[in-house]
């Protein structure tokens, strides 16, 4: 029985690494996607950069002030800042996926698979002790009921 559970952990194991590498296959392109999308607003950032160093302070004054353009560096900001949360969150999705005995994700897995099988040992102590407690009170009573039909069947009275 424990080998048969340690192979069906094994077995269990192997799905989820093969999930995870796949799981990773269809990631990887998202993520590719991802840094190239950040690389672009990286890219973007720079050349904004460079052209407000390269105007003088009084015209990067008058730029600021006009709506439209504040409007549209509040833009670029905010969406470079969510092209960061996306690239941090796929990338953290991307590690929830790797599964070594090494990573963080593969020692929580495995204590928790050391964990279940010593429940699971006890819990058949537990229940091959009330099985053994059960038969030896049927026993009993198995005794009590005999020892009442002989008494009749001797003609004694059955004792209450």
């Amino acid at each position: 029985m424990a080998s048969e559970s340690k192979t069906d952990s094994k077995e269990l194991l192997k799905e989820a690494l093969l999930e995870s590498k796949k799981r990773e296959q269809l990631l990887m392109p998202r993520l590719t996607t991802k840094e190239r999308e950040l690389c672009q607003c990286l890219q973007q950032l720079e050349q904004l950069r460079a052209q407000s160093a390269s105007t003088a302070s009084t015209q990067l004054k008058a730029m600021m002030l006009d709506p439209a353009v504040n409007v549209l560096y509040q833009r670029l900001r905010k969406e470079l800042g969510d092209c960061r949360d996306r690239l941090e969150q796929t990338q953290n999705d991307l590690s929830a996926w790797k599964f070594t005995p090494d990573s963080q994700t593969g020692k929580r897995l495995m204590a928790r698979i050391r964990q279940l099988h010593q429940e699971n040992s006890e819990l058949s102590q537990g229940m091959s002790s009330a099985a053994v407690a059960k038969m030896e009170s049927e026993i009993a009573l198995e005794k009590t009921l005999l020892v009442e039909m002989r008494k009749t069947h001797t003609g004694e009275p059955p004792a209450h």
